[in-house]
């Protein structure tokens, strides 16, 4: 799996992590699902110190939008899971 894909994975079981022990409330369930839900976020954040480098759908966009200097050239960040992380920093 890629660092990425790992990443979104870790965050996507954080969330639902939080959803089970939101239902839980009371019980023994709500400590585990939000200790599990803490773990996922730091593996997550483990993750995100991978530096993966842009691919090259992401760098040509990159180029091309920096040489048009405006921001109307997209590759469709739901489609290069690279330029989708880069652009959130």
């Amino acid at each position: 799996m890629h660092e990425i894909e790992s990443w979104v994975a870790e965050k996507r079981s954080a969330y639902l992590y939080r959803v089970v022990a939101g239902r839980e409330t009371g019980t023994a369930r709500q400590a585990l699902f939000a200790e599990l839900a803490q773990e996922a976020d730091k593996q997550a954040a483990i993750w995100e110190r991978h530096d993966a480098a842009p691919g090259v759908r992401c760098r040509s966009v990159s180029s091309l939008t920096c040489a048009r200097g405006s921001w109307r050239v997209s590759c469709g960040a739901s489609a290069c899971g690279h330029c989708a992380a880069y652009w959130r920093r």
